[in-house]
């Protein structure tokens, strides 16, 4: 490990792990902790079992995730699936599936290998560029857990990988094959176009009044206007609650000295050692061997204090801070093994301790710095306590503020002003909601059980105010209908200019493409056609369209290179009609010679890695074709949020 006098690993905070690797996410390497062995199993996966809890408890993340995403209104219920509960359900038996491979294979991630990954991240790193314990220290500190506890889940999470990774990696691309598709995929083109515009052929299209009866008949459901309703209405939550809450100076000074810890830094040490490691595995002989070995050290240590850097270097076998000169940087209690942080706060600056006997060996320690803790004093973070008490509040009051909005629409149903200005809340107003509206999913005013309820038929028609709705976690909505427009149908009369506009422009693209078709085959026969107007040549290839759709590129690319000139053509939507005349293979140019071995090998990776997941999902198929899977799918539909 980093420096060998660490904890033995534990759990590390979920969250983190979440942002540095993506697989076990759902429930964890071992799902959550077995404390409920008579819980209903959701599945069980060659006896071991994935409960009902576990699963309801992944559920609840993935939709408290979603809300998060689309806002707190948001009705996450809406993705509350069958599907979406299946899909997890098949996801963390894949997970279990794996975990039960890796444990019967003993694949571990070693001490080399965390070491290794923790080296190779940035956010580490010092300003020199290496490895940086104190930075480390902070940066987990920050986010409220221990080294131990992020370097056992990074463990496992290594360890995770390594069994994708050694399929990944294997997976043969022929030469042939990469060089094939390199070719292909890199191969540029010399391109003329010559578009006819539809707007040239507008004068040549004549639209009648038949023909505009015609549409309008075949298309009247174009020219239905929905239901819609002038609204308005208040939104009640958490945030509205704890704006309107005061606190007062005393509740403040209070809350502050109740948490003061949450706003003072611990006293933290700095410490250099020098490690004579002797496992706890070791022999009686061993371990007398390297105390021995300790004490010799010491000795020299104490005849030349001043020397603890170099002798550090000459003698620690912890390889995380030996090439420090045994430097581990500030560290608060409880971040060492105990013996080791008993001795260090026991100490005094510049103190050298005796031999110090840990799991790990024997170590020598020099203290070398004290940081007094201290504390923000309350005028730096009396905003955030002003802000952490109306949000504990309004989640208290919040249930009170909700019967009083009840009570005041059950006593006032028409007075929507008197309910506004008793609750201090703002009055919003929308116009032209519908039934179907799907405006901004986090708003609550576009919520199904409100829209089900503002469009009742009561609510239409007496304009009463509604019963205050549940649209989300710690959200209510009420509103009453200000004007109620019915469904109708919009008359010939009123949209036949538009009818005509849109046949004139669709009779115009049938002229172009006709026009179009004509001259090209006269192209493809003769080479010339009277006209004709290309442009500057354009170099195209795959990676580099130079502005074609997918259409045109694939028309490109698909005229024989031993057949060039040829010309396609392309029918271009609204737009007109493009012709295209594909000239010649460009020869790659001196750098993009220079560039192929590179980008080759690029390109031979990504094959490998798309041959190596679909093998990982053959193995996957295959174990759980083999293995015991049972998965109670009755469970599912039991949902519960």
């Amino acid at each position: 490990m980093l420096e060998a006098i660490r904890k033995r690993p534990r759990l590390m905070y979920l969250i983190l792990l979440v942002l540095i690797f993506p697989p076990f996410v759902m429930f964890g390497l071992e799902g959550f902790a077995r404390m409920n062995e008579g819980a209903q199993n959701l599945a069980t996966i060659d006896g071991k079992s994935i409960t009902k809890a576990e699963f309801d408890e992944a559920l609840r993340n993935r939709l408290d995730e979603l809300r998060n995403r689309f806002g707190g209104n948001m009705d996450v219920s809406l993705f509350n699936t069958p599907a979406l509960r299946k899909a997890m359900a098949d996801q963390m038996v894949r997970e279990q599936l794996q975990l039960n491979y890796q444990n019967k294979a003993l694949l571990a991630a070693s001490d080399q290998q965390v070491y290794d990954w923790l080296a190779a991240q940035p956010q580490f790193r010092g300003a020199d560029g290496k490895f940086d314990a104190k930075r480390y220290k902070e940066l987990l500190a920050a986010r409220g857990m221990s080294e131990p506890m992020f370097e056992a889940r990074l463990r496992a999470s290594l360890g995770a990988q390594l069994l994708p990774i050694a399929i990944t990696s294997t997976d043969f691309v022929p030469t042939a094959v990469a060089n094939h598709l390199y070719d292909t995929l890199s191969q540029q083109r010399s391109v003329r176009e010559w578009v006819l515009p539809a707007s040239s052929f507008l004068s040549k299209v004549t639209i009648d009044e038949p023909k505009i009866k015609a549409y309008y008949d075949a298309n009247v459901a174009q020219f239905k206007v929905e239901e819609q309703a002038d609204i308005e209405y208040l939104v009640l939550d958490e945030a509205a609650v704890a704006n309107l809450i005061t606190v007062s100076d005393a509740d403040v000074a209070a809350f502050y000295e109740q948490n003061k810890r949450q706003y003072a830094t611990p006293e933290q040490r700095r410490a250099s050692h020098i490690l004579i490691q002797a496992e706890k595995s070791a022999s009686a002989t061993q371990k007398a061997e390297a105390k021995t070995k300790a004490l010799s050290v010491l000795a020299e240590v104490r005849r030349q204090p001043a020397r603890f850097a170099d002798l550090a270097k000459q003698y620690s076998d912890d390889p995380g801070s030996k090439t420090q000169g045994g430097d581990l940087s500030f560290f608060g209690r409880g971040a060492m093994v105990p013996a080791f942080d008993q001795a260090v706060f026991a100490m005094k600056e510049g103190q050298i301790s005796d031999l110090i006997e840990t799991e790990y060996g024997f170590h020598i320690i020099q203290l070398t710095a004290i940081k007094p803790g201290q504390s923000k004093p309350l005028a730096e973070v009396k905003d955030a306590l002003v802000a952490e008490l109306r949000k504990q509040q309004a989640v208290k009051k919040f249930a009170e503020f909700v019967d009083q909005l009840n009570e005041l629409v059950f006593k006032h149903p028409e007075n929507f002003a008197l309910i506004a200005q008793q609750m201090k809340l703002p009055v919003q107003k929308l116009q032209g909601l519908t039934r179907q509206t799907t405006g901004e999913a986090k708003l609550a005013v576009y919520q199904p059980k409100f829209l089900q309820a503002i469009f009742s038929e009561e609510s239409i028609k007496s304009k009463k105010i509604i019963e205050p709705v549940e649209v989300g976690a710690g959200a209510m909505i009420t509103g009453r209908v200000l004007q109620h427009r019915a469904a109708t149908t919009r008359p010939l009369v009123e949209v036949a200019s538009s009818i005509r506009t849109k046949l004139t422009q669709d009779g115009a693209q049938q002229e172009a493409e006709a026009a179009g078709a004509k001259a090209l085959k006269s192209l493809q026969e003769t080479g010339a056609v009277a006209g004709v107007n290309f442009s500057t040549p354009k170099t195209v290839s795959r990676e580099q369209p130079a502005g074609y759709d997918a259409a045109s590129l694939k028309a490109i690319f698909q005229a024989d290179q031993k057949q060039l000139p040829a010309y396609k053509g392309i029918a271009l939507p609204g737009q007109g009609y493009r012709i295209l005349r594909i000239e010649s293979v460009v020869t790659p140019t001196e750098q993009a010679q220079k560039e192929r071995p590179q980008k080759q090998q690029q390109l031979t990776m990504q094959l490998a890695q798309v041959g190596g997941e679909s093998a990982m999902q053959s193995l996957f198929n295959q174990w759980r074709s083999k293995a015991k899977v049972k998965l109670n799918e009755a469970l599912l539909d039991e949902v519960k949020e």
